[in-house]
């Protein structure tokens, strides 16, 4: 029996040991490259959420008890690359029901007194004609918490506005400093014309800046006698890409 006689007669009968084998590498290359494309998957989606709760922020300065001046964006580490926000939570009484929102009060062009601008997911469920309006029930800010001895009502302001449109999750519209995987329902409005519902006009409670900061700069709380009403929110740590997002909170 010459060598080419026997090496046909060994692939013969080692044939089904060589397909099983294929077979395997087959299987494991699948299953490696499955993981690599759904890790990558995960983590686009991680990335991408995070985006829209941040947008561009790095830092947030938050007076979970209190109120900034926003004289404080006039400061120097906050000149250039930060805004200040109104922060506040409330309700849209909308056919008879109260859905739970929250309130931005921002600084934009387009963003008048009387309008608001309302993120995807809440344009959805109040699904809102042209004619509408929209009844916002807020907590009265005063020198007195709603929490406080001999406090028997909690007492609440409104705002009418009218819908001014849909702000994407691309233009920052699901904004949501809560470590969480719920899109929010959030209502943005003028922040002056939300301060004075509330009844805290050149207030700020939340600060939000583009570059790393440190608690260095001047984080001190405008006034202890404008203190909030609503439960405080919770700021969770979100990692950035190459570094790490700073919290801040004035006290």
């Amino acid at each position: 029996m010459n060598q080419q006689r026997l090496t046909y007669r060994n692939i013969r009968y080692y044939a089904r040991f060589y397909r099983l084998i294929a077979l395997a590498s087959l299987i494991t290359v699948a299953v490696i490259v499955g993981s690599l494309v759904v890790g990558d998957s995960v983590r686009t989606t991680l990335e991408r959420r995070v985006s829209d709760r941040l947008g561009d922020t790095e830092t947030l300065l938050f007076a979970r008890n209190g109120y900034l001046s926003e004289q404080l964006l006039q400061a120097e580490p906050f000149q250039t690359g930060s805004r200040g926000v109104l922060l506040s939570e409330g309700f849209v009484s909308y056919n008879g029901r109260l859905v739970p929102v929250t309130l931005w009060g921002v600084d934009r062009t387009d963003l008048p007194k009387g309008r608001a601008l309302l993120n995807p997911a809440l344009t959805k469920e109040l699904d809102l004609g042209p004619a509408d309006e929209l009844v916002l029930r807020l907590p009265a800010a005063g020198m007195v918490p709603s929490g406080s001895l001999f406090v028997s009502k909690n007492y609440t302001t409104s705002l009418r506005l009218t819908p001014g449109g849909t702000l994407s999750a691309a233009e920052g519209g699901n904004l949501n400093l809560r470590n969480e995987q719920v899109i929010p329902f959030n209502v943005f409005v003028n922040r002056q014309e939300l301060a004075e519902a509330l009844g805290v006009e050149g207030r700020i409670n939340l600060l939000m800046s583009n570059r790393m900061l440190n608690e260095s700069g001047p984080l001190r709380p405008a006034s202890p006698t404008h203190q909030r009403r609503d439960t405080d929110l919770l700021l969770p740590h979100f990692p950035a890409k190459g570094g790490s997002r700073d919290t801040l909170c004035g006290r």
